[in-house]
């Protein structure tokens, strides 16, 4: 209880806290407004920006981005939900066109997609392009890790490496498509899909999780730096889940008391240690 109580305290020196809703949306005029978790505030930024004087048949780009600590979700023009993860990017039109619907993401998103039969719809996320009808899944796609890990939860679709020309591959609901953006193969495997996806109704579940990848997520949440004091100590596999908007001390015990490792708080930075009580 004493080293929960400590932690606790250095976290709450550190001002480390849960993340919150909030997202800087840029216009194609390069305007940025900033959102917030007024729903309803958000809902008339939105529409006010809508009313201009529409571009000759030019398309509207806009970008939504989220910051470290921060999640928002959407709801585009043609009813498909996206909820955007801490530190992500959702590039996407005013109004799609006749044909097809395209946006593009970096980090982690989830997708409800509107049923359209004849406009598929498509997500581009760095080398790779889902293609979907009416379905929910998550594309997880960060800049900084070599892999894509696109998780179908229901309906189907199909990726493709982007430029195209090697087919595609249809995914099932259950499935994780992993893309190695190296030498861009994919494999696929089974997957607990809601608890892959847990994280946009505010839960976190590590299923089988490296602890390097969990610090990577609780990181980008919770908005801190942390070093590993044994390299190895990333290597450790875990397996739990915690609420999204506890206090990180809860979250750091539930990791802890799973043994073998410790944390300490050092500045804003959290040092992982090997625990050997």
């Amino acid at each position: 209880e004493n080293g929960r109580l400590s932690i606790e305290r250095q976290l709450a020196e550190a001002r480390i806290t849960a993340g919150k809703t909030q997202a800087v949306l840029t216009l194609a005029n390069g305007k940025k407004v900033s959102l917030d978790d007024d729903a309803e505030r958000n809902r008339s930024l939105i529409a006010q920006q809508k009313k201009g004087k529409p571009d000759d048949r030019k398309t509207r780009i806009n970008q939504l981005a989220t910051p470290r600590g921060g999640e928002f979700k959407i709801v585009l023009e043609d009813s498909t939900v996206v909820w955007l993860n801490a530190e992500s990017k959702l590039v996407y039109p005013d109004n799609f066109n006749a044909d097809e619907r395209r946006v593009a993401v970096t980090g982690e998103a989830y997708f409800e997609v509107a049923k359209d039969s004849l406009r598929p719809f498509y997500v581009e996320s760095g080398d790779m392009t889902v293609r979907v009808y009416g379905t929910e899944f998550n594309v997880n796609a960060y800049a900084e890790d070599n892999r894509i890990y696109t998780t179908l939860v229901s309906g189907s679709i199909a990726l493709q490496p982007q430029g195209g020309g090697k087919g595609e591959l249809v995914l099932t609901p259950g499935h994780q498509a992993v893309f190695h953006k190296e030498d861009c193969t994919v494999n696929v495997r089974s997957v607990d899909a809601p608890a892959v996806t847990s994280w946009h109704e505010g839960r976190f579940t590590f299923e089988e999780q490296t602890l390097g990848q969990i610090m990577r997520t609780l990181s980008r949440w919770y908005d801190f730096d942390y070093a590993f004091e044994d390299a190895r100590l990333a290597g450790i596999i875990f397996k739990g889940s915690a609420p999204r908007y506890a206090e990180l001390s809860e979250v750091l015990y539930i990791l802890e008391s799973s043994g073998g490792i410790g944390f300490r708080v050092e500045n804003r930075k959290i040092i992982i240690t090997t625990n050997n009580k």
